[in-house]
């Protein structure tokens, strides 16, 4: 859905253009300072959640600005979990497993579960739904507070 402004009258329509710009800034601003809390938290807790055989796969869950999807297409093994303007990633291909000696791009596999080589289904752990499950609550908050921020911003 997108927003046209097809008319003008002295001015209005910059003004409105100037208004949709600061409140597309606010929304983006707002969110992301209160979110950047709770993301640090999710991230944190998936960290501890995660199988730590090695603790390769633990040391790259981060969060990121970029979403991998979009560098390595919808196939990834590197798993992603996408809150507002930023990823909580897992897996990391320029990462070595020390005891594997391949890359980490696993995390897939591990998050969501796979069919192991004697044909069993090894159920997953996820380590990134759980995360954000388990911060729902202050998720959710993070998100009413800028709301709330936003509207005291564009409020007569």
């Amino acid at each position: 859905m997108g927003v046209i402004i097809s008319e003008s009258d002295a001015g209005t329509k910059k003004k409105l253009k100037k208004e949709i710009k600061k409140f597309k800034g606010g929304v983006k601003d707002g969110v992301a300072i209160e979110l950047e809390k709770v993301m640090r938290k999710i991230r944190d807790d998936a960290v501890a959640i995660c199988p730590k055989e090695t603790g390769t796969l633990a040391s790259t869950i981060r969060i990121a600005s970029v979403p991998t999807g979009m560098m390595t297409g919808a196939w990834s093994r590197i798993k992603e979990i996408m809150l507002f303007d930023k990823s909580i990633i897992a897996g990391d291909i320029t990462k070595i497993n020390p005891k594997s000696g391949r890359p980490v791009d696993y995390a897939s596999w591990i998050h969501d579960g796979h069919v192991m080589r004697d044909g069993r289904f090894w159920s997953g752990v996820p380590f990134l739904t759980e995360a954000i499950a388990m911060n729902e609550k202050e998720l959710n908050d993070a998100i009413n507070r800028a709301l709330k921020k936003l509207g005291k911003n564009y409020s007569d």
